[in-house]
């Protein structure tokens, strides 16, 4: 059996600004230290896969890294599991130390989703939450992204609409500046063409490229058959040559600055606030015009019956 090591062993401590948070799983932080980001909306499965990956954790091993709860480590919502669980815009730190896969320190963003089947103020609110990170990136925020990631599972043939709509509005935030550093991560994946691809294609969604990945074997129990470990085992080997083969191009990706991104939340949150200044006027308005349009009709109807009556 396998040891799950959770941020209670660790000792992952959160910092919070509104519905920000900032985890770090390193007390010694250098700020000299080569630093890359990048943002993924999709399965906490995966963050936990690549974060065992990074501190080198082995199939061999008697344990494994935790990183996301389930919940997060929040009061359970108690809402259907059509819901996004991840509620917070939250910053992973993974330092780069002894025994790390990468020659720098890495920054994961996991976003909550957009259209999580609420309604169009929680998508408000999470545009706020975007404009708060990225407006504090001397405390929580970032001022640069290596590359933004979509987690999808290989068997769909077509998007959701809450799918697209997802990549629209994180498309819509970051503008066009970003296609070039957009990965598509699929999970559940095999040997063959992931049918997803063709679903992404057809949507005109952009990316740079894609990875394969299946996270099936993260926390296997040992205890298993000789051949569902084999099995086990096979997936985990193929889960960690994905991963090299995704941080070496990602290695490579030309960072983003997201000083205009800052500029367009920012200038779309002075408009909101001026349309909602506004807004009883217009409602005044639309009063008026309706009840002048039924003054109108009204006349009209008279009018036609003052005419049937004068033809007669």
């Amino acid at each position: 059996m396998r040891h799950v090591v959770t941020d209670k062993v660790y000792g992952r401590k959160p910092r919070t600004i509104n519905d920000l948070k900032r985890f770090t799983t390193d007390a010694f932080f250098r700020k000299w230290m080569q630093t890359k980001i990048f943002m993924t909306k999709g399965k906490s499965t995966l963050i936990n896969a690549m974060a065992n990956w990074v501190y080198g954790v082995k199939w061999e091993d008697d344990f494994r890294f935790n990183l996301i709860l389930d919940e997060q480590g929040e009061e359970k919502t108690g809402k259907n599991l059509a819901y996004s669980q991840t509620k917070w815009t939250t910053a992973y730190v993974l330092h780069k130390q002894i025994g790390f896969s990468l020659p720098y320190t890495l920054t994961v963003i996991d976003t909550p989703g957009f259209g999580d089947t609420e309604d169009i103020k929680a998508d408000e609110e999470l545009k706020n939450q975007f404009r708060d990170f990225f407006s504090n990136s001397g405390d929580i925020g970032v001022d640069q992204l290596d590359g933004i990631c979509f987690v999808v599972q290989a068997s769909l043939r077509r998007l959701t609409p809450t799918q697209t709509y997802i990549f629209d509005s994180i498309l819509s935030v970051f503008g066009n500046d970003v296609e070039d550093n957009i990965y598509i991560l699929i999970t559940y994946a095999d040997a063959i063409e992931p049918p997803v691809l063709e679903a992404i294609q057809k949507a005109d969604i952009p990316y740079k490229t894609y990875f394969k990945f299946n996270n099936s074997a993260l926390f296997s129990d040992k205890r298993f058959e000789f051949y569902e470990m084999e099995c086990d085992k096979m997936f985990w080997e193929k889960t960690e040559k994905s991963f090299k083969m995704f941080f070496k191009k990602f290695q490579d990706a030309k960072p983003v600055s997201l000083t205009l991104t800052k500029e367009v939340l920012n200038e779309r949150k002075r408009l909101e606030t001026a349309l909602q200044g506004i807004q009883p006027q217009i409602t005044a308005d639309t009063r008026a015009k309706a009840k002048l349009a039924e003054i109108l009709k009204r006349d009209f109807d008279q009018f036609e019956e003052y005419m049937k009556e004068f033809e007669q």
